[in-house]
């Protein structure tokens, strides 16, 4: 801008020109200044953004207060603010205050001062804390393994309370699993993927010196069940079939088991494994099909309605007859030699194969013969007998096998 002066001669030359101007709305004034909180020292203070900017960003905020029987107003910090929420400290008890604040653009424009608070006392508030589950939320919750949890609540209370949370009445602490915030008056626990372990009493805590409140919500994830409880038993094992038992699962998961699936793996293919049966509801059964000398390996699960669980695996298992051959007796040896009879003795076996000597069977052969032929038929207990009926003269050999009862 320049100025022209006029008489009656006519009109001076201009003057200088001013700095140059942008046409522009002026800065809007900040809205809705709010108190937030108060206490005996200080205040807090919230408001919303103005409508207008002045045709450049709005880069900060100026805070101002004054006693309400003083008439200046007073800058509460250096420079500008960013947020739209300032704590006004150091302020004397029990006195009355009114709050309001300036916007300032990029180009450096101040707004006029936005309305200024209501007169506000300067004391600590009392009010006992107050603690609500998320109104999205439920009291009793039921979800799936792998889903996200989000348990909410909000707390209330004068000064601040203290909040703690707890699972099953345990000290619940932030981890790598466990996501644990608190901002204003929501606290939430975030798990990414809920695990069947993450079942429980989920409980906020608050407290200040004006009382203390709780809120409880129940979690239950639902899981495939836990391995069945072992070890497997093993018993009337023979060279084609066993019996296997066990006990139920400690966790089902949280819906009934409804079948066990079995299955065995022949030890000289570990990495194959084979269906016994998948219909076995009682916690034992009989496997059949077993190859003599084999050894096995066998697995089982518990199935709910979400699928099998994890396996619970045997020892290994010998498939065989329960008892062992007995080994061979001593070599026999011949006293009391005549023409038709002779005393043939032999010692007992260095292993009985697990079960009680039953039986002897003692075999002759003629020397120059390839045939051996039984004795006796009758059984034979002791570990010597008398053979008769030889014909005189004639060279013979004997062995001698043992039987066990099993």
């Amino acid at each position: 801008f320049r100025v022209f002066a006029f008489n009656a001669a006519g009109s001076s030359k201009p003057s200088e020109s001013s700095p140059f101007y942008r046409a522009m709305d002026p800065v809007g004034q900040p809205r809705d200044v709010m108190v937030t909180a108060v206490t005996r020292a200080s205040v807090s203070l919230h408001w919303h953004v103005p409508a207008t900017d002045g045709g450049a960003r709005i880069i900060g905020y100026i805070v101002e207060r004054k006693d309400v029987k003083e008439k200046q107003w007073t800058q509460v910090h250096v420079g500008v603010i960013t947020e739209r929420e300032y704590q006004v400290k150091g302020l004397k008890t029990n006195e009355r205050y009114q709050f309001r604040v300036v916007a300032k653009n990029a180009a450096g424009i101040r707004s006029l001062p936005s309305e200024p608070t209501t007169p506000v006392v300067c004391k600590d508030e009392i009010a006992p804390p107050s603690v609500k589950l998320d109104y999205t939320l439920k009291e009793m919750l039921t979800m799936h393994r792998g889903q996200p949890l989000h348990l909410i609540f909000h707390v209330k209370g004068k000064p601040i309370p203290e909040i703690a949370w707890t699972k099953n009445k345990k000290l619940l602490m932030p981890s790598s699993h466990v996501r644990i915030e608190t901002k204003g008056e929501k606290t939430e626990v975030i798990i990414k993927e809920a695990a069947r372990t993450d079942s429980g009493q989920y409980a906020v805590s608050a407290k200040n010196n004006a009382g203390s409140a709780e809120g409880k919500c129940t979690v239950t994830v639902l899981s495939v069940p836990s391995a069945p409880v072992g070890p497997v038993k093993v018993w009337d094992v023979t060279k084609e079939t066993c019996r296997i038992s066990w006990d139920t699962p400690s966790d089902d998961g949280g819906s009934p088991i409804t079948n066990y699936l079995v299955e065995r793996c022949d030890t000289r293919q570990p990495d194959e494994w084979v269906k016994v049966s998948a219909a076995i509801r009682k916690t034992e059964m009989k496997v059949t099909k077993l190859q003599n000398r084999c050894t096995y390996v066998f697995r089982i699960r518990a199935c709910n309605y979400y699928g099998p669980g994890d396996p619970l695996l045997s020892a290994q298992v010998l498939a065989k007859h329960p008892f062992d051959p007995p080994s061979a007796p001593t070599k026999p040896t011949l006293s009391g030699v005549t023409r038709e009879q002779m005393l043939v003795s032999w010692g007992i076996p260095e292993s009985d194969g697990g079960a009680e000597i039953t039986n002897y069977i003692l075999e002759k052969k003629e020397l120059l013969s390839t045939r051996w032929s039984r004795v006796t038929k009758a059984t034979i207990t002791d570990t010597k007998y008398l053979v008769t009926d030889l014909d005189e003269g004639t060279e013979y050999e004997f062995r001698v096998q043992a039987e066990n009862a099993g």
